[in-house]
């Protein structure tokens, strides 16, 4: 017997792509949010030491 054919074949490597971009962009975006608080907290940081 003959295997049926699958008809998402042509379609796997674009979601495998959109999955990818999808992870890309979070990973960015989590990236920024991080050095977005992790840069606050050292201004903070150094705003005190410039008061004192």
């Amino acid at each position: 017997m003959r295997p049926l054919p699958i008809l998402e074949d042509d379609f796997v490597p674009l979601g495998i792509m959109a999955r990818m971009l999808h992870a890309i962009l979070l990973m960015c975006g989590y990236i920024l949010i991080v050095g977005f608080i992790g840069a606050n907290q050292i201004l903070e940081r150094l705003h005190i030491f410039i008061q004192m």
